[in-house]
């Protein structure tokens, strides 16, 4: 697969800077090395943002050893849709030759 970092790096700033980010934790994680980890949704103005990422084709779904929720079951028909539409790393051509990395 290409790379693609740089590309969805900007879609996410562009969708988030200037803008009030609101993160809240579903779980916690017990810290094993001193950090808790804290794993939530992130949204803005009330607009989750792993979903906008999977709409565009940003982000792809993290694959699952259980049986899928409903919720997962929208975020993989988000990615197919985005897939179809050939949008974000979906894109037939590529990144733009002046981007990709050596």
């Amino acid at each position: 697969m290409k790379d693609w970092a740089f590309e969805a790096r900007e879609h996410l700033r562009a969708l988030s800077v200037g803008k009030e980010v609101t993160f809240t934790s579903t779980y916690s994680v017990p810290p094993t090395d001193g950090t808790t980890r804290d794993f939530g949704h992130a949204s803005i103005n009330g607009i989750d943002l792993a979903t906008e990422l999977l709409k565009s084709g940003w982000a792809k779904p993290k694959d699952i050893k259980r049986e899928p929720t409903e919720e997962d079951l929208q975020r993989r028909a988000l990615e197919s849709e985005a897939k179809a539409a050939g949008l974000g790393l979906w894109n037939p051509d590529g990144p733009p030759v002046s981007l990709r990395y050596p």
